[in-house]
């Protein structure tokens, strides 16, 4: 029950976060020629192989997009996969929590934000480029530590 109430609350954050960088435009803010819709870049982002099991959008704007899932992978996997999307290029280790932010080779901006709370890891990753920001939490399903309980929310501004 407390991972659930975790997750809504990461979930939660990272919506407002997304909505707050959708409206007010973002660091690397910049000049576009065409808006990318947030299901798109969602889509771009879903782990592979992952079946939706809920998407939250603005029924008349698409310029946000929540999804959350889970996958039958361990979290290390789930981890790689979002820390290479950000261009973060260290490995993942059960043993270490990284606290970080950078600028990829494309210039997108990434923080990759590990945590360990009650013996349970969970990582969040914020990606941020002209078009877009999204941010993703990860964390272990307390039921099936094989499986990743996976939110990904993407804000087009």
């Amino acid at each position: 029950m407390r991972s659930k109430t975790l997750l809504r609350i990461a979930c939660s954050l990272a919506v407002l976060a997304a909505a707050t960088l959708a409206a007010s435009g973002s660091a690397a803010q910049g000049p576009t020629t065409t808006k990318p819709h947030a299901d798109v870049i969602a889509s771009q982002w879903r782990f592979p192989g992952a079946l939706e099991a809920g998407i939250t959008s603005h029924p008349t704007n698409p310029i946000l997009q929540l999804e959350e899932y889970a996958v039958k992978q361990p979290l290390g996997k789930v981890w790689k996969f979002y820390a290479e999307k950000c261009g973060f290029d260290k490995e993942y280790k059960e043993d270490v929590v990284y606290q970080t932010q950078g600028k990829n080779a494309e210039g997108g901006l990434f923080i990759v934000h590990d945590r360990i709370l009650n013996g349970r890891r969970s990582g969040y990753f914020a990606y941020n480029t002209k078009q877009y920001t999204v941010s993703v939490f990860i964390v272990p399903v307390p039921d099936d530590p094989k499986s990743t309980s996976i939110a990904v929310t993407v804000g087009v501004p």
